[in-house]
């Protein structure tokens, strides 16, 4: 009896508690979604440690680099140049820490608006049109790099050459880290000139207008802290300098000699020009192509010929009659020629005859 007892005392517990456990659920339905949320905030929450303690490895390694630097380029006056050139390349360049006066510009949401706008207009509403986002923070730090400043700083994470400013949902990121408002933005420098850029920057005017709070404040002091991140360019490269090329000569422009022009003589001149210089006489029977002597100097062809000088009538020789040969003159041409050994007297003469 005491066996059959404890057993049904046993079934009865066991259907009990499965009764709670079905009640429970019943009453406290499981979310998939809240679940899932909830992990992905875990790994996110792990990641930001991990990059965290990977930023302070990063930094604690860096400054041991410049202490060996230091200890080792003691005395040595070339290196020691190398090095202050390099430390100033790292200060402009954002991976030193930096104090100065400057201004800090806070950026807030527009909590008001919102609250105003669900009791107003719920079915309108809209979370996203009354809070700040990347594009305005981005928007707002190129304004003010017009006015040259000496560094800048969203909520203590230092921009550089390759920060990225993003949004991922409604949490916006800078250098990869999670902000979440209000935004300071530090900016050192010039207080004159980067609180005119500001007041210039159609960006503040918008947030301005739209009822978001914003506010800034001038300092004389104030600290950037150094990039913690490493910089890892994707397309940069290191530029190296070509070497000289050595300067050649540069050569004379060769001036060719003009040849001479001879000028024509006039019959009053009397000087007489050398032999070689004297034209050869022509033959009257020579064709008018042939100059009737070769010789070998070369003239300019763009030079002018010289004229001929005029030949006196009497000086001139006798021009001989042209003869022709008989063996070319036609048949009919021949007929009635007479004789040359015949003696031809005219008609109106009177022959005599010496008997």
């Amino acid at each position: 009896m005491k066996i059959k007892n404890v057993l049904s005392l046993f079934l009865v517990a066991a259907l009990l508690g499965l009764l709670s456990i079905l009640l429970y659920q019943t009453n406290n339905p499981s979310d998939p979604v809240v679940s899932e949320n909830q992990q992905l905030i875990d790994i996110i929450t792990q990641q930001e440690s991990d990059i965290e303690e990977r930023e302070q490895n990063i930094e604690g390694l860096r400054n041991a680099i410049d202490a060996e630097l230091d200890q080792q380029t003691q005395g040595l006056s070339v290196i020691t140049s190398l090095r202050n050139s390099l430390q100033s390349a790292r200060y402009f360049s954002g991976l030193n820490e930096r104090t100065g006066s400057g201004i800090v510009l806070t950026l807030s949401d527009n909590v008001q608006g919102a609250e105003l706008a669900k009791t107003e207009n719920p079915d309108q509403y809209r979370p996203e049109n009354y809070i700040i986002h990347d594009k305005n923070l981005l928007y707002i730090v190129n304004d003010v790099k017009a006015a040259n400043p000496d560094g800048i700083a969203i909520n203590n994470q230092r921009i550089v050459s390759n920060t990225n400013i993003r949004c991922v949902g409604t949490v916006i990121l800078v250098n990869d880290r999670r902000l979440a408002p209000p935004y300071q933005i530090t900016i050192l420098g010039n207080t004159d000139e980067i609180t005119q850029a500001v007041f210039d920057s159609g960006e503040v005017e918008y947030l301005v207008t739209s009822g978001f709070a914003i506010t800034y404040e001038s300092k004389d002091e104030l600290t950037l802290p150094a990039y913690k991140g490493s910089p890892n360019p994707q397309y940069a490269t290191i530029y190296v300098e070509p070497p000289a090329e050595p300067e050649e000569p540069e050569e004379e422009p060769v001036v060719e000699p003009e040849a001479p022009v001879e000028q024509p003589s006039s019959p009053d001149e009397t000087e007489q020009t050398p032999e070689e210089d004297v034209a050869p006489e022509t033959d009257p029977d020579a064709s008018e192509g042939d100059t009737g002597t070769d010789t070998d100097e070369v003239t300019d062809p763009e030079a002018e010929e010289p004229e001929a000088p005029p030949v006196d009538p009497q000086d001139a020789p006798p021009e001989e009659p042209a003869t022709e040969d008989p063996a070319q003159i036609p048949d009919d041409q021949t007929e009635g020629t007479p004789d040359p050994d015949t003696v031809v007297v005219p008609l109106d003469e009177e022959v005599t005859t010496d008997e």
